[in-house]
């Protein structure tokens, strides 16, 4: 910690003490935790590091002290969500922070080794300047499928699902989904929810904090707002006691969420009968044929301006043509080919920088005026416009991003992809590709695993050329195809002693890159960095090679 200055204590835990920390030689502010290595280990680090989302903190560095580790993240500067509890709560905050903290656990829920939370409450969640949201603290998180008995159970009263409570339970994607339920009923009640059944749980009883928690009730009528007791319908499916009566996963709890604000969003758009309803029959009596020419004469406004706004895009420095490309879509939000020339503009350097996302992720979230639905929600409504936008990311983030977590953000979106690609009535040839590297990423998490290791490499290395094959792949440019030949070569390097039975088919692929860096790799310095890691895959293979023949 040599490089940090320690300003103050912001919290402590039964794993750890974070501290806001200024870096000396740059002097920007960051959270550090000081992980107790003998308690907890590199838990929470394991997790934290292959994550990346833009709800949940980045991993800037790891340092290894005489007492623990310490885990430097972004600092995240932003108020409790606690703020927004209660009365004063609006819809659309609600919604926002609804549907981003079920996309958020979501994204957990997806990664190739599933990860549970399992302490989703108020005091984890921050919200930005911007209205994201970020969810912190993974002490508590484990692999799904682990078993926890009630002693380990680190979940907090009022916000813990039952099972958290009961030993040796076997936790799933929804316990979480029920925490999530309890923080939406603390944003709607201001308190906390816990049923009658696990009040009466002896465990739960044990563990009950008294003088803090503030037992909510089901405040909800037929007098209540109209998109309150659409929620509390949502929420109280999430709080189910019985694991099995809740939402499966996050992605049908999300688009409940999404259907119960369409549903508060078209009834707060009804008139009122009577007077009004007389007023639309003389308008569209007598003012039809005059609303339809100057509804024609603005779409043509509007064309126009959104080609100059397009044009104008391509002299500017990425930020700023990102700001034409926002005023393009408020005039045509239908122009979702937008996000793609946003995509191509990015990685005109095949790099992918962590600006260059936030950027590209605003231009995704954006809401355009007269719409209801984000811009990347009006992009999945075609299925094979999503599905290449989404394998187009996915290869963004596995070969090119430049901060972390790149691979499992890359299999995030290929996943996606996948799903939208299975959907559409169109042949994909990307779509096989795509679900090869979901599968890579499986490998790549196991090669984390020591007791895996010895049985990853042959598999990973079937993958791995079985994905260059592919027409997907083969069509690709020699950017992307140079970086798969790289991860193909890592594999001999890393693997070699373990491909036997592969052996001749080593060999000619070795030959073949030969060829391809010849041929197809034109810029220098990437020629010679290839031929670099060429000559290294070819002398681990010469020693294999030695080593089988004895």
């Amino acid at each position: 910690m040599e490089c940090y200055l320690i300003l103050k204590k912001l919290g402590s835990g039964g794993d750890g003490t974070v501290y806001l920390v200024k870096h000396i030689v740059t002097e920007q502010l960051r959270a550090a935790k000081q992980i107790r290595t003998g308690k907890n280990g590199y838990h929470e680090l394991q997790m934290m590091k292959r994550l990346h989302h833009s709800s949940l903190p980045e991993v800037i560095d790891v340092l290894e002290e005489e007492d623990g580790v310490w885990l430097i993240l972004e600092y995240v500067r932003g108020e409790a969500i606690q703020n927004y509890a209660g009365k004063t709560l609006t819809p659309e905050t609600f919604f926002s922070f609804a549907e981003q903290l079920a996309e958020v656990v979501g994204y957990l829920h997806s990664r190739a080794y599933p990860i549970l939370h399992l302490d989703i409450k108020p005091s984890n969640i921050l919200v930005r300047k911007n209205g994201r949201i970020v969810l912190i603290d993974f002490g508590a998180a484990v692999h799904a499928g682990q078993t926890k008995t009630s002693e380990e159970c680190r979940g907090t009263p009022g916000f813990a699902a039952p099972e958290q409570y009961q030993s040796n339970a076997r936790l799933d994607v929804k316990t979480d989904v029920y925490g999530i339920g309890a923080v939406l009923f603390y944003l709607l009640s201001g308190s906390c929810y816990v049923s009658q059944e696990h009040l009466e749980d002896r465990n739960f009883g044990k563990r009950r904090v008294s003088g803090w928690i503030s037992f909510g009730k089901w405040e909800v009528t037929e007098r209540s707002p109209f998109w309150r007791r659409e929620s509390y319908r949502v929420v109280a499916t999430c709080l189910e006691c019985e694991a099995k009566k809740r939402y499966t996963d996050c992605s049908i709890l999300l688009e409940e969420l999404r259907r119960a604000k369409r549903r508060w969003k078209r009834r707060k758009k009804l008139l009122p009968l009577g007077g009004a309803l007389t007023l639309l029959v003389f308008l569209t009596c007598f003012g039809g044929v005059m609303w339809l020419r100057e509804e024609q004469k603005n779409s043509t406004e509007r064309e126009a301006t959104a080609e100059i706004l397009m044009e104008d895009a391509k002299g500017l420095g990425l930020e700023a043509a990102c700001e034409k490309y926002r005023e393009v879509l408020q005039l045509k939000p239908e122009h979702t080919q937008v996000l793609f020339q946003a995509l191509d503009r990015i990685l005109d350097d095949f790099r992918f920088t962590v600006d260059e996302e936030k950027n590209l992720q605003e231009l995704l979230l954006m809401i355009p005026q007269q719409m209801e639905e984000t811009m990347q929600e009006k992009l999945e409504e075609n299925p094979q416009q999503a599905g290449i936008f989404f394998y187009r990311l996915g290869l963004a983030y596995w070969y090119f991003y430049e901060g972390s977590g790149g691979r499992s953000a890359g299999a995030f979106w290929f996943q996606r992809a996948a799903g939208f690609g299975e959907k559409s009535t169109e042949e994909a040839d990307w779509l096989e590709s795509a679900r090869i590297y979901v599968e890579l990423s499986a490998y790549y998490d196991s090669l984390g695993k020591r007791e895996e290791r010895t049985s990853v490499y042959p598999s990973l290395w079937k993958k791995l050329i079985q994905l260059w094959n592919l027409p997907g792949l083969t069509e690709e440019t020699v950017q992307v195809r140079t970086e798969a030949a790289e991860e193909l070569l890592a594999c001999v390097v890393m693997g070699a002693a373990e491909l036997y039975e592969s052996k001749e088919e080593v060999g000619e692929m070795l030959t073949a890159m030969e060829d391809f860096v010849e041929k197809e790799v034109k810029d220098s310095e990437k020629k010679e960095a290839f031929q670099v890691q060429l000559e290294g895959a070819q002398t681990a293979w010469q020693r294999a090679n030695t080593a089988f023949a004895h």
